[in-house]
């Protein structure tokens, strides 16, 4: 619990020094332009930096709600946050590669996390598919509102939507690729113990 806080509050409290730095869109956000000139850092700064208050505000809400499921998933919280971040960064590349689009926010780390979080849900018995099509209902939701509307900003809307469906099945993703390698690391961890174990046994003997 105390390891979940402690991430909360971290990343919350980065969010919010970042807003309220002068010029901090220009200066973090993922500009397709400015990353060719060299500032490769933008990369790992654009989840951090938000277009206005509401965008900040949802987000936040947004952690909160990655921080609840890790308590209830019992993550471990340091394995939740890391894949979190690496999510953030790296799920919306392919789209933002091919549009030359200007993106920010943490809205790709947080449906990210939930990406994480309905794969592990498995271990409870929820059917994970499920959860996933009921994310991704709640993703289309504002884009098939807003074109049955006749809405101009569906172009904008389905964008930013990508961007998230992106981040959930980055979460997917990262989360089959974390499963493996903690198998992986255990087994081998197992061997290691049991060849140690033999190996006592061979000089007590």
């Amino acid at each position: 619990m105390k390891k979940i806080i402690s991430w909360l509050i971290g990343l919350i409290g980065v969010y919010v020094f970042v807003f309220m730095l002068p010029d901090h869109i220009s200066r973090f956000a993922l500009i397709y332009e400015k990353v060719f000139a060299g500032e490769y850092v933008r990369f790992f700064t654009y989840q951090f930096t938000h277009l206005n208050l509401q965008h900040l505000v949802e987000n936040i809400f947004g952690i909160l709600i990655i921080g609840l499921l890790t308590l209830e998933l019992r993550f471990e919280p340091d394995n939740m946050f890391m894949a979190y971040l690496v999510t953030g960064i790296i799920a919306a590349l392919p789209l933002w590669f091919f549009l030359h689009s200007t993106i920010l926010g943490a809205s790709t780390a947080i449906y990210g996390g939930y990406g994480i979080s309905s794969a592990g849900s498995n271990k409870f018995g929820v059917n994970r598919l499920v959860v996933v099509l009921f994310i991704c209902g709640i993703i289309f939701l504002k884009p098939i509102y807003l074109i049955i509307q006749g809405s101009d900003l569906f172009i904008s809307t389905l964008l930013q939507a990508s961007y998230h469906l992106l981040g959930l099945f980055g979460g997917l993703i990262v989360y089959h690729i974390w499963s493996k390698l903690s198998a992986l690391l255990s087994r081998r961890q197992s061997k290691v113990l049991a060849r140690v174990s033999y190996d006592c046994e061979r000089v007590d003997g």
